[in-house]
């Protein structure tokens, strides 16, 4: 006779442990490797020379001194992205406080549907 196989019950025994809460805890990453800080410090200093938004000429000039070619280099969007997701000065990268989360779990229960871009505006950064 065939031996059955026994699926844990319930949702809650699926996961994986120390997933509990972990949406609403900001984790800082590990640095990057060497290349990519050298590109990040570079980024920097196009964005501060030509400002936020010439991402074209940005890019142009991040693939010039790293001698990538055009083909193969960075394009103005990533350029962009970066920046806004990761290297901005005005991004906070520590830990939820305590008011944070009360924000969180208010815009939560008024809205079923969170809105995230109302919610990150209404935490400020």
């Amino acid at each position: 006779m065939a031996r059955q196989l026994q699926r844990p019950r319930g949702r809650g025994q699926q996961r994986a442990p120390g997933f509990v809460g972990a949406a609403l805890q900001r984790i800082d990453p590990p640095p990057p490797p060497g290349p990519i800080l050298q590109e990040d410090d570079a980024l920097a200093r196009l964005v501060e020379e030509h400002g936020a938004g010439n991402w074209s000429i940005i890019a142009r000039e991040l693939n010039d001194l790293f001698s990538a070619p055009a083909d193969a280099g960075r394009i103005g969007k990533q350029c962009r992205e970066r920046w806004n997701h990761h290297l901005r000065p005005d991004i906070r990268k520590g830990a939820w406080t305590a008011e944070e989360e009360e924000l969180l779990v208010k815009a939560h229960r008024r809205h079923v549907v969170v809105p995230w871009f109302s919610v990150g505006w209404k935490a400020g950064g």
